[in-house]
C-alpha cells in the first residue's frame, strides 16, 4: 500500500543508484510490453508509473523546486519514450510535474509567513534561503519537507487509482440502457467489470471488435 511506502521513504533517502536501477527496470519492461497494453493493466501501469516517480522525487538532489522539476522531467520523458504510444504512462507522468508545481505555488503563497526571511521564496518556487552561506543547513531541510509533501500528496494519487475501478463499475447502469448495442474494442477486465455490472439489471448485446492479427 502507498502509506507503507511513503512513510519507508521518510525514514531513509533513496540514492541515485537505486532510482537508477528501478528506472532502467521499469523502462525495460516498457519497451517488452511487459506492463500495459490491455487486458485491464492500464490501472497497474498507472500505479507502476507513479511508484517509479516517488523514487524519482525523493532521489532529487537539487537545491531548488525547478531543478526537481527538471530532474523528474528527464525521469518522465524517459519513461515517455519507451512506450510513446502508451498515453497512461504520459498522462501520470504531467500529473506528477503539476502536482509538484501545485505544491510549489502552495509553499510559495501560504508557507512563507511562519518562518522569518529566510522563507522568501525565488521565482523558482524554492524557499531554500540558499543565497546566504549560513543558511545553506535551511535550505536543505526546507527542500527535504517540500519533497516530503509532494510524495504524500503523490500518495495519495496512488490510492485514488486503487479505488477508480471500484468507482467505474459503480456507474455502469448510469451508461448503459435496457435493450441498447454495446460496441467495446480488444480486452479488459475494468470493462468487463463494467458490463457484468450494467447486465445484473439490464438486458443489451455487446460487440468486440478485435484487432490483433489472426
Amino acid at each position: 500500500r502507498a502509506p507503507t511506502a511513503l512513510h519507508n521513504m521518510g525514514k531513509r533517502q533513496v540514492g541515485v543508484p537505486s532510482i537508477h536501477g528501478a528506472l532502467d527496470d521499469f523502462v525495460t519492461k516498457l519497451k517488452r510490453k511487459q506492463l500495459g497494453g490491455g487486458g485491464g493493466s492500464s490501472l497497474a501501469l498507472a500505479r507502476h508509473t507513479t511508484e517509479v516517480l516517488i523514487h524519482a522525487v525523493a532521489a532529487q538532489q537539487a537545491p531548488t523546486v525547478e531543478g526537481i522539476i527538471q530532474g523528474v522531467r528527464a525521469v518522465s520523458k524517459k519513461l515517455v519514450d519507451a512506450r510513446p504510444l502508451e498515453l497512461v504512462v504520459g498522462n501520470m507522468c504531467r500529473r506528477v510535474l503539476h502536482i509538484i508545481r501545485e505544491e510549489a505555488d502552495a509553499q510559495r503563497t501560504g508557507g512563507s509567513g511562519g518562518g522569518g526571511g529566510s522563507e522568501g521564496s525565488s521565482d523558482d518556487g524554492s524557499s531554500d534561503g540558499g543565497e546566504d552561506g549560513d543558511e545553506g543547513g535551511s535550505g536543505r531541510r526546507k527542500m527535504k519537507a517540500f519533497k516530503s509533501e509532494v510524495i504524500e500528496v503523490i500518495g495519495e494519487l496512488i490510492e485514488e487509482l486503487e479505488s477508480v475501478s471500484a468507482h467505474i463499475t459503480q456507474q455502469a447502469l448510469e451508461h448503459i440502457s435496457p435493450q441498447t448495442v454495446v460496441f467495446t474494442s480488444g480486452g479488459s477486465e475494468l470493462v468487463e467489470s463494467f458490463l457484468r455490472e450494467a447486465n445484473r439489471k439490464r438486458k443489451f448485446q455487446t460487440i468486440v471488435a478485435e484487432g490483433a492479427p489472426g
